[in-house]
């Protein structure tokens, strides 16, 4: 079993004599990452929703180092689509909800292009009795491997012929 890292860097110093102040830091890179794997691990664990919702980001800056991370590893859309499906989008803050709406949207409407593409060149293909099959995105996508046609990042058609 996998620990997830708890959101946030806790340290604690001393005000005076007696006392002990605790202050939060921001969340570390490596602690963003954990709670990403928490969140695209949904999918297979729902049953662990709980416990990831613990791990998510709790400050604005918590927030926007999770979607800097997220956004350059091309996961956003299917952290959506966990958190959406694990009804989780409540605890988000509503700007970021709409904002992974909007991301999820453009790949989905994108991806249907993309798609449309891949069965007018099968076609021709298939026209001039030349066989193929479709890999990486579009193949895994027309395999079903995706419930959901906004959840993967496509950028190109990969054709084996």
């Amino acid at each position: 079993k996998v620990k997830l890292l708890q959101a946030g860097v806790w340290k604690q110093r001393k005000s005076n004599k007696n006392s002990y102040q605790t202050r939060r830091l921001i969340m570390t890179r490596k602690q963003a990452f954990s709670s990403l794997a928490g969140v695209l691990s949904l999918r297979k664990m729902p049953s662990r929703a709980n416990e990831i919702l613990k791990t998510l980001p709790k400050q604005k800056s918590d927030w926007e180092l999770f979607v800097e991370i997220g956004s350059q590893h091309l996961v956003l859309q299917s952290v959506y689509i966990n958190l959406l499906n694990a009804q989780l989008l409540k605890s988000l803050p509503a700007d970021l909800v709409e904002y992974l709406e909007h991301i999820h949207r453009l790949n989905f409407e994108r991806n249907g292009k993309i798609l449309k593409q891949a069965v007018s060149i099968q076609q021709l293909l298939s026209e001039a009795g030349i066989g193929c099959i479709f890999m990486n995105g579009v193949g895994n996508i027309f395999d079903n491997l995706y419930h959901d046609l906004g959840e993967r990042m496509v950028y190109d058609i990969d054709i084996l012929v």
